[in-house]
This record gives C-alpha cells, structure tokens and sequence, in this order.
C-alpha cells in the first residue's frame, strides 16, 4: 500500500513540476499549425467569448432558454480570473488564434470543461485538446 501512495504522490510532484516547466518558461507543445499552452490571464476574454459562443449557438439546441441564460449569467472574466486560481487552464490556438480550451483538475484527474469556438467545431480540434489534457494526467 506504501508503494502505491508513494507512487501516486510521485505522479503528482511530477505533473505538478511539468506544469510549471510549461508554464514558466513558456514551452508550448506543437503539431503542426495547432499549438497548446497554459493559458494566461492575457487569454481570459477570448475565453469567455469561446464560453459564450458555445453556449449561444450550440448548447442553447438541448437546454430551456432559461437553462441558457442563467448559465450565461455565470460566464464572465471575473469567474473566470477566479477559476484559474483553483484549476489549470489550457488554449488550443490555431494560427495564433486561441480556438479552444480546457479546464482541469490534477488533484482528481478531472476534466471541468473543453470548449472549441463554434467556427471551428467538427474539424477535430475538440479531441486533439482532450487527447493532450489526457496526456498530462
């Protein structure tokens, strides 16, 4: 049991130090024309407009319109700015454009929320980003 707790502690200095190496030396990892980083303070109103577009033209199809707009009430760049103090934060950015992003947890493995700009939806930006939030848990 002392192996598996230390083990586990270990998977988690580790991906903690890989955050930061990311984070405060800029590493931005690459495929082609699609790029991922941490998010930046500087990224959080591109953010919150992904957030708004995505909830306007593609989840406003399966919810009630007060379902939409109060979940559209709690999108804002304070919750936002908020939020990166208790989650991580990665953008998808295509062209030096942020297309996307994801929000986790690597307390408990957990994936919050990923969100591709409806303009580039179904072109299979949204698994990339999933893929790479995979591979760092």
């Amino acid at each position: 049991m002392l192996d598996r707790i230390c083990a586990g502690a270990v998977d988690r200095i580790l991906t903690y130090l890989i955050i930061h190496v990311i984070f405060y030396t800029g590493i931005k990892y690459m495929s082609n024309y699609d790029q991922y980083r941490v998010a930046k303070i500087k990224d959080v109103s591109r953010i919150c407009e992904i957030h708004n577009r995505c909830v306007l033209l593609v989840n406003s199809k399966f919810y009630s319109k007060k379902g939409i707009g109060e979940w559209l009430k709690q999108i804002s760049n304070e919750n936002i700015k908020h939020q990166f103090l208790n989650s991580s934060w990665f953008v998808l950015s295509l062209d030096n454009k942020v297309i996307g992003f994801a929000q986790i947890g690597f307390d408990n493995k957990t994936i919050f929320q990923i969100n591709i700009d409806p303009d580039f939806q179904n072109k299979g930006y949204g698994k990339k980003l999933y893929e790479f939030v995979e591979s760092l848990f």
